[in-house]
This record gives C-alpha cells, sequence and structure tokens, in this order.
C-alpha cells in the first residue's frame, strides 16, 4: 500500500514510495485475521472461475511481470534463471509465453527442477552436482546468456549470474536472502553488463498478472500444496527447509466466512 501522493506514486512508480507499507508487515497487521479491513482500491476482483491454488500466483507473477517490464525492452534469444523458487519458476514460465527461445534454470532442488523441465526448460542443472556457470557457458556456445535472472539473493548465487551472463547482457537481480555481495565491477562494466533490481510491483504489474493468471495460458495447480490452517506451522516449515516440488501453499480456513 503506498500514499498515493508522492512524487514515485504519481510517476507510477508505486513500489518504490517512500511510505510503502505491507499487509501482515511494516506495521500492517492482519493478513492472518478472519477479516482485515483494506482500501477498495487495493481489490482486485477475480473470475468465479479461477481456482484459489491458481489465484494465489497473481502476487508472485506481479513480481516477475514488474521485473521484466523494466528490464527486458526486447526479448533476448537466451535467459539463464538462477533459483527454481516461485520467482524462478515463474520468471521460466513469462519468459516461454514471451518467446525466449531457449530458456536454463538452475537450481539445487532435484525435484524442482524436475518441475521446471515439465514447464518446458530447455536446459536444467543443478548447481550442488556440476558447475553451473561452465554449463550455462557451454549451452550457450562460450559466451554466456544474454540475460540471467538471479532469483535466490546468496552472494554465491550473485557472482554466478554476472560469470553466466554475456557481455553486454543483462542482469535481473531480484533475490532477497543476503543484504552485502562483493561483485566483480571492473569485469562488469568492461563486459558493459546491464544491471536491473526490481521489487514487488506497481498497480498497473498486479493487474496485467491477474489477466495473465485468468487467460490461464500456464498450469501450475500440481505444485501448489493446500493445508488446513493449523497445520501452518508444519507448511512454514516445510517450505522453509524441504519444500521438494511444492512452489506455493495454501492455507485453507474450515469453510467460507459469513458476507455482513
Amino acid at each position: 500500500m503506498s500514499c498515493g501522493g508522492c512524487p514515485a506514486c504519481l510517476a507510477g512508480r508505486q513500489n518504490v514510495c517512500p511510505n510503502w507499507r505491507l499487509f501482515g508487515m511494516d506495521r500492517l497487521h492482519g493478513t492472518y485475521a478472519e477479516r482485515i479491513a483494506v482500501p477498495a482500491g487495493q481489490l482486485h476482483p477475480l473470475s468465479e472461475s479461477l481456482p484459489e491454488e491458481e489465484a494465489i500466483l497473481v502476487e508472485p507473477m506481479a513480481v516477475v511481470l514488474h521485473a521484466f517490464r523494466i528490464s527486458l525492452a526486447e526479448t533476448p534469444s537466451t535467459v539463464a534463471i538462477l533459483g527454481a523458487g516461485p520467482i524462478g519458476i515463474l520468471s521460466l514460465v513469462l519468459a516461454k509465453l514471451r518467446g525466449v527461445p531457449r530458456v536454463c534454470v538452475v537450481d539445487v532442488n532435484a525435484a524442482r527442477l524436475e518441475t521446471a523441465r515439465r514447464l518446458g526448460a530447455d536446459l536444467v542443472v543443478n548447481g550442488g552436482q556440476a558447475d553451473a556457470v561452465g554449463e550455462v557457458r557451454a549451452w550457450t556456445g562460450g559466451t554466456g546468456a544474454e540475460c540471467v535472472v538471479e532469483a535466490v539473493g546468496h552472494a554465491a548465487t550473485r557472482r554466478a549470474a554476472v560469470a553466466a551472463t554475456a557481455k553486454g547482457g543483462r542482469l535481473v537481480f531480484l533475490g532477497l536472502a543476503e543484504n552485502e555481495s562483493a561483485l566483480p565491477w571492473i569485469e562488469m562494466t568492461r563486459n558493459e553488463q546491464a544491471v536491473f533490481t526490481a521489487f514487488a510491483y506497481t498497480p498497473r504489474d498486479f493487474h496485467a498478472s491477474v489477466a495473465l493468471v485468468e487467460s490461464r495460458r500456464f498450469d501450475l495447480k500440481p505444485w501448489t500444496e493446500t493445508l488446513p490452517l493449523e497445520d501452518g506451522q508444519r507448511g512454514f516449515l516445510k517450505i522453509a527447509h524441504d519444500p521438494g516440488p511444492t512452489l506455493k501453499l495454501l492455507l485453507r480456513v474450515g469453510g467460507p466466512l459469513p458476507v455482513a
């Protein structure tokens, strides 16, 4: 939720509003309450035919749509994605929908790499068993990928992203695991690698995500797991430590709440 009146908001960049706040964090309680009051402008209607297991993908897809919108004016011929969590997998899905001919996905989770393969990845690399940078460079004929999406956020994967990017290529940093990372800035400058960071999304991106998810051009329901709310702690531990192929976790309360 942004203020709506600052220069960033008026320029359509509500995600970098200095007063930007997130429900459930940043002094805005809720999101696990039975009811929560929000400004009407925060609400986006969904069609009755859209299952909840798909609707919950709107928010992470908005993150990816925003990142691609600000970083990829033209469609690259090769994209390498480091990280096969929800953001990485949705980056794969969006790259394929945008017509990227060849997409590679790197992760250390074999189950999620299999998900990436089933969703159309042209190459999957287990970074725990192989030299990920070497594999990406070999896959691109030694040049490196034209665009690399880093969706992990560790220093090691950020450095790997740089090393896997072609001269003149684009780096899109989305991962938020660590705050500080040393990168080879002289090499990056001499290779003229463009660096992009992207945070969250704007209402424009969220609206576009609703339309895309409702178009049903992809199906990620098999990788959404539903648990009762009382099993929430077990669900959080699963996602944090051993997610397997699960990309999104849906916690469900007993039945629908009455409408006042």
